[in-house]
């Protein structure tokens, strides 16, 4: 009831929310029912059909390889499924239970996940690279740039100074830039100009860099495509340490692992004066493409990664990616000031797992101090250095150490960053090494405030870095942090939709290509899906302007996509890297579909935005085993002996779907609106609502008479969808897949079936017929009308006809013949066949005509009702005084009541 008067509100164009708050009204966002329906509508139908809208790599849909992923593994409890669907709207996103921790916040986990998906598929910019006046010039496409980073981390763009000496990270980048296309600066020996445009990913590093191809990759190099690819990689293509050691074959087995506990980055080389080189790490003039760094993974015995089952395999592995996975980000720069210095800087990001990623920042965990000498190179958990400090002239830092690195730590989601300076230092003219001189310099540079620890972030923007939590949520449901090492303690919490989002996430893989000029990303589906689901929060507005001090970009007002969060300021925006964290969740005033799907109540004075009550039909749903049936029903389609039926149903799905278009897409007459429809819907929304007040359960009011069709179909579906019901259909998944899928029809019997459809639908003439038509929209409401006053007596009929124990029950157990199916069948046939039943005479020769007039002699009796005889006669209806007990409606009765 809630969700009608809500959906009313909220989404259509007569509603109170709707009409009163632009933000649902945005003509390219709006959140209007019927526009959101139209808009999921198109990539929703990619995922069963290939749509030119959406180019893929092959030509099977992204269903079927999702629907063979899922057949890679096997997993337990799929009853689970549906409890886990109830906790994603009882947690928020961090895994607090939002009707009673004070921790939490009001947003579901489910509600942030698209959050999450929508922002880092709008967050990162274009840049102009102009060194005293940097500006964000447009939208990336979801790749975070270099310029991105340099904001988050607050570093001074804006180029200060006069003549050569002017500094400026952009500045640096700029000329570095420059020098690396004449050779200056390589990585594996190709020219490596990196600036502000420069898509961050490329420059992670081996095992960390997951699908990226290179600096030119426009797919992998974007965040969602690169996180569902590393999903990917570490559970369906054996990059994960953990393997089912019940396993001969596959990637969840050990002859299927491309693991690797120890890599290295790439060989990097950077000029400095004099035409020396400096490799990563300081070396001098290193042999070959350059030098680079050893990584060793966090250490895992035999033992420990040899697990169970499969379904241990891919939760201990994801939890590996978020948590202990070293994940490595090199960014080399030429430091070039005029004629006299040239010199190589570089920083590293080492971090364990994706969260260790997201908190990287040269400061100490307790974010008191981020000083250049005893917190650079020192991992921010563990307290230890990963080099040795070395103290030249009066810096003391691990950076002046030169050679590879040495101490890992082991703590889940740890980082550390090193800042290196090498070459002839600002004289130019001294010996090589580590640059004492310049050193300082870059560091207030890169991280201008540092002396202010809690005032800014780490590399990766606040946007990301502080909704990342909901990543964590997809292993499982619990605010506590899960490593490989714990997840018995909290396998009853697992998130049992995640492996079906993990084969998902290899389905879109399987589609998509990166090669340079024949990119097809089938990701969109999903980022294209989200950025509608996240209405109303997505709007385009002015971007974030920056701050006074010339540290972050100074933005001409540009016009950017981007998303309501929960800021009180409105020149803050999604980009702004200094407000507090809350700043950068959702914006609770407002209601996407989902949070009304999640939550029904009403909103009210006392409850502004109506949200922690988990009362919606999400949560209702979840009481169903709609969705473990719907897992159930994905087990019995990957089945061998139902392939043909599946490949079918894929087939007959994807037809289907193509002929689902919207109001933008000029449908055919021919073919199904779905926009149109949905407009019906809200006009019936309208209409429903508009002498109803929103459901009350105050002062004792334990229902509401004018919503009782509310009550009655919500029975209705409860009964269909309920195991435990008697009508469920659920129950019933399998026998429906013998039918459905099993039968094979022959050609002669298709066609047969075929033309007794066309027969319904066509007249003899071939012209369309309105029978059908006319029955359900002008014969079926007469009838109804016409049975209504005797509708309770009729329920009552029926329902003891059906109970238990009644009398279809009695038949089906009693009833027995001695001929088969076929025999009855070919009577039928032959009875259906027969003149009377085929006779088109209007008299007594034909069955049809003759039955038609018997109803005809019904209609008096029904209308005119009970007629008395004469005294001392009776009719046998068991309603007059000489009634005879032993009559034909007295033996139905018995029949009927027994």
């Amino acid at each position: 009831k809630e969700l009608i008067y809500n959906l009313q509100s909220f989404a259509t164009t007569e509603g109170s929310a709707y009409t009163s708050n632009d933000a649902y009204r945005l003509s390219a966002h709006s959140s209007r029912l019927s526009y959101v329906v139209g808009d999921m509508m198109v990539p929703l139908r990619a995922l069963f059909a290939n749509d030119p809208k959406y180019p893929m790599k092959t030509d099977k849909t992204v269903l079927s390889y999702l629907l063979d992923n899922l057949n890679s593994y096997e997993t337990s409890n799929p009853e689970l499924i549906d409890s886990t669907l109830q906790k994603l709207v009882a947690l928020d996103f961090k895994g607090y239970d939002r009707s009673i921790s004070a921790s939490s916040i009001s947003i579901t986990a489910l509600e942030s996940l698209i959050f999450v998906l929508a922002t880092a598929e709008l967050f990162g910019y274009e840049w102009n690279n102009d060194s005293t006046s940097p500006k964000v010039t447009g939208m990336s496409g979801g790749a975070i740039t270099v310029g991105d980073s340099l904001v988050s981390l607050r570093s001074r763009l804006v180029a200060s100074g006069a003549g050569d000496t002017q500094v400026g990270m952009i500045k640096f980048l700029n000329d570095s830039a420059a020098a690396a296309k004449n050779g200056d600066v390589q990585m594996d020996g190709v020219n490596l100009p990196v600036d502000a445009n420069t898509r961050a990913l490329c420059l992670l590093q081996g095992e960390s860099k997951g699908d990226v191809g290179s600096c030119s990759d426009t797919v992998y190099t974007k965040t969602i495509p690169w996180a569902l690819g590393l999903i990917s990689r570490v559970i369906f293509e054996g990059y994960g340490p953990y393997y089912n050691k019940n396993r001969t074959d596959g990637p969840l087995s050990l002859s299927g692992s491309n693991y690797k506990s120890s890599w290295t980055t790439s060989d990097f080389k950077i000029k400095v004066k004099d035409a020396s080189f400096a490799g990563l790490g300081g070396t001098q003039n290193p042999s070959g493409n350059g030098s680079h760094y050893s990584i060793t993974e966090i250490v895992k015995t035999d033992a420990e990664r040899a697990v169970s089952s499969d379904e241990e395999a891919i939760f201990k592995n994801f939890m590996w990616l978020v948590h202990e996975k070293r994940m490595v980000l090199v960014i080399p720069v030429n430091a070039i000031m005029g004629t006299a210095v040239k010199d190589a800087a570089y920083i590293t990001v080492v971090a364990n797992g994706l969260s260790g990623l997201m908190d990287a920042k040269p400061c100490n965990s307790a974010n008191t101090s981020c000083d250049k000498s005893s917190d650079n190179g020192k991992w921010r958990k563990a307290g230890t250095f990963i080099k040795p400090t070395t103290t030249v002239g009066a810096v003391t830092t691990a950076a002046a150490t030169s050679g590879d690195l040495q101490t890992f730590s082991d703590t889940p989601g740890d980082s550390v960053l090193l800042v290196e300076a090498w070459g002839k230092d600002l004289t130019g003219t001294d010996p090589y090494g580590f640059s004492d001189a310049l050193y300082p310099i870059l560091w207030d540079l890169a991280f201008t405030e540092n002396a202010s620890p809690t005032t800014f972030y780490g590399a990766i923007p606040p946007a990301l870095a502080k909704n990342f939590a909901i990543f964590e949520r997809l292993g499982f449901l619990t605010e506590n942090t899960v490593t490989p090492a714990n997840t018995s303690t909290y396998w009853d919490k697992r998130n049992k939709l995640f492996p079906m989002v993990a084969a998902l996430a290899k389905a879109f893989k399987s589609n998509t290509d990166n090669t340079i000029g024949q990119e097809k990303n089938a990701y969109k589906v999903l980022t294209d899906l989200a950025k509608v689901l996240v209405r109303p929060y997505i709007y385009e507005g002015l971007d974030w302007t920056g701050d006074s001090s010339g540290n972050a970009a100074l933005v001409a007002g540009k016009t950017i996509t981007t998303l309501r969060i929960d800021t009180a300021s409105s020149s803050d925006g999604l980009r702004s890297p200094f407000m507090l964290e809350h700043n950068y969740y959702p914006n609770p005033k407002y209601r996407s579909l989902l949070s009304l799907l999640a939550e029904g109540h009403v909103v009210k004075n006392s409850t502004p935005n109506g949200r922690r009550y988990q009362d919606g039909l999400i949560n209702l749903i979840s009481q169903t085993n709609l969705a473990s049936g719907i897992a159930n029903l994905f087990n019995e389609f990957n089945k061998e002996a139902r392939k043909t039926g599946k490949e079918k149903m894929i087939s007959g799905l994807s037809k289907i779907f193509l002929e689902m278009k919207t109001t933008s897409e000029s449908p055919q007459a021919n073919q199904f609106n779905l926009q149109t429809a949905t407009e019906d819907l809200e006009i019936r929304l309208r209409d429903y609502t508009k002498e109803k007040t929103a459901p009350d359960y105050t002062a004792n009011k334990t229902f509401d008479y004018t919503w009782n069709g509310v009550d009655e179909g919500m029975v209705m579906v409860r009964d269909l969808f309920t195991v435990g019901s008697k009508y469920s259909i659920i129950r019933n998944i399998d026998n429906l897949l013998d039918i459905l899928i099993d039968s094979q029809p022959t050609q002669a019997e298709a066609a047969n079936l075929v033309e007794i459809l066309s027969a319904v639908f066509a007249d003899e003439n071939g012209k369309q017929s309105s029978i059908v038509t006319d029955l359900i929209i002008v014969d079926s409401p007469k009838m109804l009308k016409l049975m209504a006053p005797a509708g309770h007596d009729t329920l009552g009929l029926m329902n003891t006809m059906t109970e238990t124990g009644g009398f279809l029950a009695y038949l089906q157990d009693n009833l027995a013949t001695p001929y088969t199916i076929a025999d009855i069948l070919n009577d039928a046939e032959q009875f259906l066949n027969s003149s009377i039943v085929q006779s088109k005479e209007k008299n007594k020769s034909s069955l049809i005509y003759s039955t038609g007039r018997l109803l005809e002699d019904f209609i008096p009796v029904l209308q005119a009702g009970k007629k008395f005889s004469l005294p001392g006669t009776y009719f046998e209806d068991s309603s007059n005084s000489t009634e005879n007990a032993d009559t034909a409606f007295d033996a139905l009765n018995y029949l009927f009541s027994r």
